[in-house]
C-alpha cells in the first residue's frame, strides 16, 4: 500500500500567493503568534507550481518526492518531504 496525495482543489491564486478557502484544522498547523490563521497561504513559486501539476491527480507520495528530487537534485530529500507535507 502506498500513500497517495493530491493537490487541494479548494485553493485559489491571489497574485504571488496561493490561498486555501478554509482551514480544516488538520495537517500542518498554520500558526501566527497565538492565533491560528483562518486562511493559510504559501508563495506561488516554480516549485509549488510543479508540485501542483504533478499532484493534480492522485500520485504516490514517494513518487512525488522522487520526481521533485530529480528536477531539483541539489535539494535534500528531507527538505522536499517537509515542503510537500
Amino acid at each position: 500500500l502506498r500513500l497517495q496525495v493530491m493537490r487541494n482543489h479548494s485553493l485559489y491564486y491571489n497574485g504571488t500567493r496561493v490561498k486555501l478557502l478554509f482551514h480544516t484544522g488538520f495537517g500542518q498547523l498554520f500558526k501566527d503568534g497565538n492565533n491560528y490563521n483562518k486562511q493559510p497561504t504559501i508563495r506561488f513559486t516554480q516549485v509549488v507550481e510543479h508540485v501542483f501539476r504533478l499532484a493534480d491527480k492522485p500520485i504516490a507520495f514517494s513518487v512525488l518526492v522522487h520526481t521533485i528530487k530529480e528536477r531539483y537534485p541539489q535539494a535534500d530529500t528531507d527538505t522536499i518531504t517537509q515542503f510537500i507535507k
